[in-house]
């Protein structure tokens, strides 16, 4: 019979009676460990996963360059509560068929299909983690771009600087007086003017259990309707 994956990392990691173990190199990962390649973001390391509801997990992204992971390690069990990110099947199916509340897209091809999202951070609220209390509203319908582009935003939100190189450019930032950057990134460019003399750059920054925002004389139902309208632009960045 075949190991599992978490099987196969924990033959290679031997971690002590502690649950620490040493550190595991992705070169490792050959031969009958092949299966543990990270592809696909490592799907059985993730946040989720059952590895990770055992052990605290450990990533060092640091013995090369770029933002890949090399190498992974176990440093104690996991005495904390881990969410399930699982999503009923009928809130799925229902979704599905949904087009993408961002851009309006619903498509067959690999950037146009769509996938199911948590809104607003709920993957971490336990009602929501508990497949029978779930509720459609506590998701939405995002097209697989839009999913990568939130997702590469939200890697690099601390690093991102607004230029404001004219007069018609405005950058809006949305602060929460508390919690940590968690949610995700949007990034929308829109026409100013008809006449196209500029673009509106915004960076939205939603936070973890938001529920104030400090606007700069803007109100939410208008930012509302720059993000559902100008995100028609997002699939041209």
């Amino acid at each position: 019979m075949s190991k599992s994956k978490k099987e196969l990392f924990l033959e290679l990691a031997q971690p002590d009676e502690n649950g620490v173990s040493r550190w595991v190199s992705v070169t490792e990962f050959v031969g009958k460990y092949q299966g543990l390649q990270l592809s696909n973001g490592g799907s059985w390391c993730r946040n989720n996963s059952s590895l990770a509801k055992e052990f605290n997990l450990e990533f060092d992204k640091g013995q090369t360059l770029g933002n890949s992971i090399d190498r992974i390690r176990l440093n104690g069990y996991n005495t904390e509560c881990v969410f399930n990110q699982s999503i009923r099947q009928d809130i799925k199916n229902h979704y599905k068929q949904q087009c993408c509340v961002m851009c309006g897209v619903c498509g067959n091809s690999e950037n146009t299909q769509i996938e199911v999202d948590h809104k607003d951070s709920r993957k971490d609220d336990l009602r929501v983690s508990d497949l029978s209390t779930q509720t459609f509203d506590d998701f939405q319908a995002l097209c697989k771009l839009v999913m990568i582009r939130n997702a590469r935003f939200v890697k690099n939100a601390k690093k991102v600087a607004i230029d404001l190189m004219q007069e018609k450019f405005l950058a809006i930032i949305i602060l929460s007086t508390m919690g940590r950057l968690n949610m995700m990134a949007v990034w929308v460019a829109i026409n100013m003017t008809p006449y196209n003399t500029g673009k509106l750059v915004m960076i939205g920054y939603i936070m973890k259990g938001i529920k104030k925002v400090i606007m700069r004389g803007i109100k939410m139902d208008t930012i509302k309707k720059l993000l559902y309208g100008g995100c028609n632009e997002l699939h041209r960045l």
